[in-house]
């Protein structure tokens, strides 16, 4: 249709539970993510119930204005799921057996209590095309109808299912650069300065404002590199220096979907990707704090390279060695877009001081933790969670290589037999050298203690009131 604007997508929500609060909404900010990755615009998102008629009204409108749409949701075996009758009839088609579909459902053994609700999962709309992606032996394909995509609502099975098929949205030509500055700063004492740069870059440039607890985020998004890096150098000239927590840090992604993300000019310095990772003032960071972070972030991304996120399990406690830990593994959850809440393990005594409890609840806050507790042993209290969420893998522990019975481990070190059987990840256990799991000792317990407690400072992590002394 002419009305279409290229590189454009429209995502619409199919859900009740999202529109009653039962379920929150995970997909859209990771789908905005991709999109933005690949140069493409996600111009609207719509959440509409599970109605065969709102499904197909929406469907409808969107294919007409985007190149794009994406549903979520509604398409499982259940009388609820009714996005595939919705998209059938926005193009006036009629659902049919997929012999496809059929046959992968056959070889996956299903039992005759589930035929006829299976049944239902072979349908697809006439015209339809499946797309397995990357991946043939995928359990279920992208179904595509003319110019909508139908994903599944679970995020688990959306990303996933995304990751193997985003090559169907083509090359895009698009390039976004976005500049960002951490302010100590409220909104209302820069406004009239955001809005000078607004005035002054209107059309080229999108600014942003996003306010926390602890700073203001200030983004400058464009489509031109030189704007971007013009309008962040219009912005600190209006800025007292005393204002700005963190150098500039150019997230600047010309990306397409064969292209990884670096700055312009091909470089991935390692303070300059830590910046943007952790959004920490490395400007003040001394050298052995910056390996220890380095060294820290390369376990971690190993580590999610080997393990899903929902066979993770942080130790938690509160004190300032995990703490620094749960920095950065959220850095990175953040950084890779991972929707899923860390799990976090906390084993509370029987009578916990009240300052550690208000440390870990306002951990839970900050970091929105999905953190469980156990009463008693650290060993009973895994073999508690083997119980209870058997899917957990591994744990990733603030242990440093000082412990009592830790001068011997690696970063990666199985539990004992003896001992629920977990995969211990040590990311911060001591400054690496060339073996990515051998150790190397530190010139003393104090060194390491300074830089550890210092990059709580750094990072504005919570630190218990009771180990500020420390």
């Amino acid at each position: 249709p002419q009305s279409m604007a290229a590189n454009t997508v429209g995502i619409i929500i199919i859900g009740d539970e999202i529109l009653n609060g039962t379920v929150r909404d995970a997909n859209s900010q990771y789908l905005c993510n991709k999109f933005w990755q690949l140069g493409m615009k996600v111009s609207k998102i719509c959440t509409i119930p599970d109605n065969v008629v709102s499904i197909a009204e929406e469907v409808k409108r969107f294919s007409k204005c985007y190149q794009f749409v994406l549903t979520t949701g509604g398409i499982g075996p259940t009388h609820d799921d009714v996005t595939l009758d919705g998209v059938a009839a926005a193009f006036n088609e009629e659902l049919v057996t997929s012999l496809k579909l059929e046959q992968m459902w056959k070889e996956g053994g299903t039992t005759p209590n589930h035929k006829k609700s299976l049944s239902k999962m072979t349908k697809v709309p006439r015209s339809a095309r499946l797309e397995f992606g990357s991946d043939p032996d995928w359990t279920f394909p992208l179904i595509i109808l003319h110019n909508v995509y139908i994903y599944p609502g679970v995020p688990r099975y959306l990303q996933a299912l995304f990751e193997r098929t985003q090559s169907v949205f083509g090359e895009s030509c698009g390039k976004f650069y976005m500049t960002e500055i951490l302010l100590q700063a409220s909104e209302f004492e820069v406004a009239d300065v955001l809005h000078q740069v607004q005035k002054q870059y209107d059309g080229c440039v999108k600014i942003g404002s996003y306010p926390n607890k602890y700073s203001l985020r200030v983004t400058l998004e464009a489509e031109c590199k030189s704007d971007a890096d013009k309008a962040c150098v219009f912005l600190r000239s209006l800025l007292p220096d005393s204002k700005v927590l963190q150098a500039t840090v150019r997230r600047s992604r010309a990306i397409s979907s064969s292209s990884t993300s670096v700055d312009e000019s091909g470089e991935d310095s390692e303070k300059d990707h830590l910046g943007w990772l952790l959004r920490a003032k490395l400007e003040q960071c001394s050298e052995g704090l910056l390996q220890l972070i380095s060294n820290a972030v390369q376990v971690i991304e190993e580590t999610l390279k080997k393990y899903k996120p929902h066979e993770l399990c942080l130790a938690y406690n509160g004190g300032k060695d995990c703490t620094v830990l749960l920095h950065l593994v959220h850095a990175c959850w953040t950084r890779h877009c991972i929707q899923r809440k860390i799990k976090a393990l906390y084993v509370c005594s029987l009578n916990p001081f009240k300052e550690v409890e208000a440390t870990v609840q306002d951990s839970i806050e900050r970091y929105s933790l999905d953190l469980v507790y156990f009463q008693g042993s650290i060993k009973n209290a895994l073999e508690n969670m083997k119980k209870t969420d058997p899917d957990i893998k591994a744990v990733l522990m603030g242990t440093r290589f000082t412990d009592p019975h830790s001068d011997s481990l690696t970063t990666f070190t199985q539990t004992d037999p003896s001992w629920p059987q977990y995969m211990r990840i040590l990311p911060i256990l001591v400054c690496r050298t060339h073996s990515p799991r051998r150790t190397q000792l530190a010139p003393n317990t104090t060194y390491l203690r300074m830089v550890l407690w210092r990059s709580v400072g750094v990072f504005e992590a919570p630190g218990c009131s009771l180990l500020c002394a420390v």
